[in-house]
């Protein structure tokens, strides 16, 4: 009778043993999946190549490189010569002239609330003009500029600007515009001589022609804005969908 216990309680330790052997054997093996993916994300921070941007003079390319550890987002360029990089760092914006890159827009003063997400960009003349979730930001050549909460909700869709204004189109159909000295926002159904279909303005672009006027394609319509008024643009026939709109 004490055989045939001890052989039941040795039976049991032994599936007891094999059990946490097992478990040990899972831990080490995730364990092990942790390691590798911690060592994989540190040596593409650590070992990533330089990001560089190339400027074609006319006759050749040549190669800018950024500073150290920074990548570009978006890249635009200004009557002045400069190259703007938004940055997908907490760097935020970095200029490029005369062969030297600037300091951290997100170092200046009032632009250090803004370091990253400006993924929309717009010029006019050497200014520069950034979407930063429902705020904007501006560079008027001297210094940064914040405009806090202008934009009606954060679901951007596009920007531009020209000695019209500053325009912004968001998902929901909202035309948001900064004539110089304050901001309004009206919808487009309220403002384009013909009502877009529904009210979601995703597919929504803006641009601008070199004599200032703002363009919108909103829902395979196109409408121009000439400081006063939007008015119809004819389209190509048969044409029902923008996939990019330029200027």
């Amino acid at each position: 009778m004490t055989d045939s216990l001890n052989i039941a309680e040795s039976v049991r330790e032994g599936e007891r043993r094999l059990r946490v052997k097992r478990r040990w054997r899972w831990f080490g093996f995730l364990l092990i999946i942790l390691v590798v993916i911690v060592a994989q994300f540190f040596a593409n921070f650590l070992l990533r190549p330089p990001s560089s941007l190339y400027a074609f003079d006319g006759t050749a390319w040549n190669e800018i490189m950024l500073p150290e550890n920074e990548a570009p987002s978006q890249v635009t360029t200004t009557n002045d010569g400069s190259v703007w990089v938004s940055t997908l760092s907490d760097c935020g914006f970095l200029r490029y002239r005369e062969g030297n890159w600037s300091e951290c827009s997100g170092n200046t003063g009032a632009a250090n609330d803004y370091q990253n997400g400006t993924s929309l960009v717009a010029t006019h003349e050497d200014d520069i003009w950034a979407v930063y979730d429902n705020s904007i930001l501006s560079f008027d050549g001297t210094s940064w500029k914040p405009y806090d909460n202008v934009l009606p909700n954060m679901g951007v869709n596009d920007i531009e600007a020209s000695d019209l204004g500053v325009f912004i189109i968001d998902w929901y159909g909202n035309i948001t515009r900064f004539d110089g000295n304050s901001w309004t926002t009206q919808n487009a159904a309220n403002v384009l001589p013909i009502p877009p279909l529904g009210g979601y303005g995703g597919a929504a672009s803006l641009t601008k022609t070199i004599d200032g006027t703002i363009y919108v394609a909103y829902n395979s319509n196109i409408y121009s804005y000439d400081g006063t008024q939007w008015k119809l643009v004819p389209s190509p026939q048969g044409l029902n969908e923008f996939k990019r709109f330029f200027g």
